[in-house]
Order: C-alpha cells, then sequence, then structure tokens
C-alpha cells in the first residue's frame, strides 16, 4: 500500500519484486523537517524512504490493459457547479455504491472510483464542473455511466 501512495498506482498495478512485499509488514515512524511539504513532495519523499531503507528500485512501463471510462450519458450531466470558494476540495466513499464530493471535479471522480473497481478509470465527460453539495451523494450505475475501453495506460513496474 505505501508503494502504491508513493508512486500513485493502484496495487494491482504493481509487478515484480522481493517475496517479502507480499508477506511482510512493517511499521513505519518518519517525520518530515518541514511540516508544510506538498503531496507530490511528501510522495517523493516516500519514495527515497523506500529506496533507502528497503532498496527499492522501481520503474515504469506501459502495458496493454482494460480501463473504464467515466462519459456522459446522451441527456447530459445534471450536476450543479458549486459556488462556494471557502469549501475544502474532496471527494470519498461512503460506502457501496455511494460517494460525496465537494468542488470535486470529474478527474477526482475518476480517480476514486479505481479503487473499489480495481481498475484504471479516466474522465472523458469532458466536465469541468465541480460538484456543488458538501453532503450530496452521488449513486453510481456502473453499466450506464461507464464503459469499458482497452487503451494503453501507464503501469509500474518493480525491478
Amino acid at each position: 500500500m505505501l508503494i502504491a501512495f508513493a508512486y500513485q498506482v493502484m496495487p494491482e498495478q504493481t509487478v515484480g519484486g522481493p517475496a517479502w512485499m507480499e508477506s511482510d509488514g512493517f511499521d513505519i515512524q518518519a517525520k518530515s523537517a518541514d511540516p508544510n511539504v506538498s503531496p507530490a513532495q511528501f510522495r517523493q519523499m516516500i519514495q527515497e524512504l523506500l529506496a533507502d531503507r528497503f532498496q527499492l528500485q522501481a520503474h515504469r512501463e506501459n502495458r496493454e490493459g482494460s480501463i473504464y471510462a467515466l462519459v456522459q450519458v446522451k441527456s447530459g450531466a445534471k450536476l450543479a457547479e458549486s459556488r462556494d470558494e471557502r469549501a475544502e476540495v474532496s471527494m470519498r466513499i461512503e460506502g457501496p455504491g455511494r460517494m460525496a464530493g465537494v468542488k470535486a471535479t470529474m478527474s477526482m471522480l475518476a480517480a476514486t472510483l479505481s479503487r473499489p473497481l480495481r481498475r484504471k478509470v479516466i474522465d472523458e465527460t469532458g466536465l469541468t464542473v465541480r460538484i456543488a453539495s458538501r453532503c450530496g451523494s452521488l449513486r453510481m450505475a456502473p453499466r450506464t455511466v461507464m464503459r469499458r475501453a482497452s487503451l494503453r495506460h501507464s503501469r509500474s513496474s518493480l525491478a
């Protein structure tokens, strides 16, 4: 899970690596000297920690695979755009088939859907709207909202 976070891939996208990756667990305690690091800087620090402490070497390669594409229905999207500049941006899964977003983009929705579906989801809606409601939930109907596609996408491979 830490490798998936550090390299921004799904666990299913990692290939290879030592046997202990699947069986051994580790408790890692680390503290940044700078409490204001960006998410990208934090991921880079985790990558360096994995390389230093576990001698992890990683590279990226392209592989063929099945993905989902988030597309608009023919009748068009029925999402209201957020006008609240004070709200924090977020997207989360609330339960099976339920998600809630605050000022979330369609790309954020696609990324959030990737985890439970265990497959990459890409945004092909062309929408720039941000979900408006803090409390609102989005109910998913995968058969009508998504279509399967076979496209080239980046996968991570560990050496």
